[in-house]
């Protein structure tokens, strides 16, 4: 007696289409066929309709890691496309488990291989302030560090704390981008870097920087990125221009990738004292809607109710933030998936940000303490 088999479309990047489909054939014991595959250009629901019309498609399975650098949860794109051409079983591929040798699979990932969207727990980023000193302060830092009063580093252990329960909660997070303030004022960042590839070893890991002080990092925390493919992402303030060569020489000299921004010449002002916009309207069209942010014991959607807190003490203002944010020591995995939902939807702090489309800017410039409010806030 032969078991039925199910048509199935495949959407990834160009590099895991063979490796995917040998691993389904392995591990649904060729009861799923992939009879198209899509690589990160699907460009409009018509085009999916007409390449699947007469393939009878059971299955849309989507691999985790089809979305880019700083474009993570676009997986969610994707899901609403397959459900839009009518494809009723949508199975997503967790990031590291597209990376994974099969054969190392446990049971639960053989389990988790192709896991239904209401069940998938997959953290596509988590961005961990490792310290809130920077060598720039650049007044109206979306981040509020020159308003920090603690100019506080993470420590190794706090590090180590926070990955463990990321790990136990979620199980599979996608990327983790080390910032501040400045990363690399973080006298730790080696050990930080080690730890993370200990326990998370198919995670990419990238760290955002002002890259000032790129040139002056010891061989041992080149040596440890370069060994573990640490991403650099850098944006070029003006203290950086006439160094940009510089820095870029050292990093290709030293095997270590990075992304560089455009010029940075002027701040926008982001946030607004009086809370009058719409949250859903700010929230989705928000290019920071995803920047899932760990400080203390909580994570949140994005930086904003994170590090507002410094802003409330130092002008006396009142933005509310203490009822954002999910404590994940008061989680378990089985929370994860309710979890993920939620760091996407709108927050009632959205209503305090202006967004990005036509807002008010001012020219860059490093933060002075005779700075005032208007440098963050409008009213």
């Amino acid at each position: 007696m032969f078991l039925k088999s199910y048509n199935a479309v495949l959407l990834c990047t160009r590099y895991d289409g063979e490796n995917i489909k040998k691993k389904l054939e392995v591990i649904t014991k060729g009861r799923i066929v992939v009879r198209k595959v899509f690589f990160d250009n699907i460009l409009s629901l018509e085009d999916l309709v007409k390449e699947i019309k007469d393939e009878n498609i059971a299955y849309g399975i989507i691999a985790a890691n089809v979305t880019g650098l700083q474009d993570n949860n676009n997986i969610w794109k994707y899901i609403d496309l397959f459900m839009k051409a009518k494809i009723k079983k949508i199975r997503l591929i967790p990031s590291e488990l597209v990376k994974k040798d099969y054969l190392l699979f446990s049971l639960d990932e053989i389990s988790d291989f192709l896991t239904p969207v209401k069940k998938w727990r997959e953290l596509p980023v988590a961005k961990i302030l490792l310290s809130e000193s920077c060598n720039l302060n650049c007044s109206g830092c979306t981040h509020f560090i020159p308003l920090s009063p603690s100019k506080h580093n993470i420590t190794l252990n706090e590090y180590r704390r926070y990955l463990l329960r990321l790990k136990k909660v979620f199980g599979y997070i996608k990327e983790i981008n080390l910032l501040g303030g400045e990363p690399l004022l973080n006298k730790e960042l080696a050990q930080i870097i080690t730890t993370t590839k200990e326990l998370l070893p198919y995670t990419d890991i990238s760290i955002i920087s002002n890259g000032i002080l790129v040139t002056s990092m010891p061989k041992e925390l080149t040596d440890i990125m370069k060994a573990n493919n640490v991403f650099f992402l850098l944006t070029l303030y003006k203290p950086l221009v006439n160094k940009i060569d510089e820095v870029c020489k050292f990093l290709d000299e030293r095997g270590i990738p990075f992304l560089l921004s455009g010029e940075v010449s002027e701040f926008r002002i982001q946030y607004n004292l009086s809370g009058k916009n719409d949250a859903f309207s700010i929230h989705s069209r928000c290019l920071d809607r995803f920047c899932h942010t760990i400080c203390g014991d909580k994570i949140y959607s994005c930086y904003y109710p994170a590090t507002v807190k410094w802003a409330n003490e130092y002008f006396g203002i009142d933005i509310p933030f203490e009822n954002e944010g999910i404590n994940l020591f008061l989680h378990e995995r089985r929370d994860a998936p309710k979890i993920v939902k939620q760091l996407c939807q709108p927050m009632n702090i959205c209503k305090f940000c202006n967004g990005f489309n036509d807002i008010e800017t001012k020219p860059w410039k490093q933060f002075e303490k005779n700075d005032d409010i208007s440098n963050w806030f409008t009213n």
